[in-house]
């Protein structure tokens, strides 16, 4: 069976270094209209949904249990050709391009596990608080993490029409803080008992090669303690599911 990747550079960078920055072993699903993952991090504290477009000839889903992506990214990077087609057969794939090829062995179905979460049952949930936030302003906000590195929490609450992130730890005497807008408006309530979540999510996501008009929007459920970051890049869409910290 063949699997057709149109754009074999724009993969890597908008599907698979988002994976692997996760976990470095994932089942990668091959359907009739797009390629997907879902991933956690070794603590199971963020969970990654990472979809992108692809048509392949199949009926039902097709799983490519990948022992090290790292390894995945590194075969496909020395091809040349920006459209490639991947043979899958006996639980391995086989790719030629050009002069190039390579095989590489993947895992039995049992072996490489998926987080036990629903993404259908997450994206039905009533979000109070939702905002937009644009790379730019995470940057900033990621610099900022350097003056204030006894924490790994940032704050989110609103004040009047203003989404406002803090960097602190409100557990901890002492400890240093930075502060700024997030966005200058929400849709929803306003929050105004902070609402605490894991930095390194943030950090994550700057280290990604996503374009600046991608759309990065924030979604909050404060009865289930759920956040959700949406990407959006083009038709390639990135889901991270998080949980508050209880304070």
């Amino acid at each position: 069976m063949l699997i057709r990747i149109d754009n074999r550079t724009e993969f890597i960078s908008n599907f698979l270094s988002p994976v692997v920055k996760m976990s470095d072993s994932a089942r990668i699903a091959i359907g009739p209209e797009n390629i997907s993952a879902l991933v956690a991090s070794a603590d199971n504290s963020l969970i990654l949904y990472a979809k992108t477009p692809q048509v392949n000839d199949v009926s039902g889903i097709i799983n490519l249990n990948v022992p090290n992506v790292t390894r995945l990214i590194n075969l496909l990077s020395c091809l040349t050709d920006t459209t490639v087609d991947i043979e899958f057969d006996d639980n391995r794939i086989m790719c030629r391009s050009g002069d190039l090829k390579f095989k590489y062995h993947l895992l039995d179905d049992d072996i490489i596990s998926t987080p036990g979460i629903n993404i259908e049952k997450i994206k039905k949930l009533d979000f109070n608080t939702s905002f937009f936030m644009t790379k730019d302003t995470m940057m900033q906000v990621i610099k900022a993490s350097s003056f204030t590195t006894d924490t790994d929490k940032l704050y989110i609450s609103t004040d009047a029409t203003k989404v406002i992130g803090e960097l602190t730890d409100k557990q901890q005497a002492n400890v240093d803080s930075f502060s700024r807008p997030l966005s200058m408006s929400y849709n929803g309530d306003s929050i105004t008992e902070p609402v605490a979540i894991n930095f390194e999510l943030l950090r994550m996501i700057g280290s990604l090669r996503i374009h600046r008009d991608c759309n990065i929007i924030i979604r909050i459920n404060r009865d289930n303690g759920v956040i959700v970051f949406d990407i959006v890049c083009d038709e390639n869409k990135l889901k991270y599911v998080t949980s508050a910290y209880a304070e």
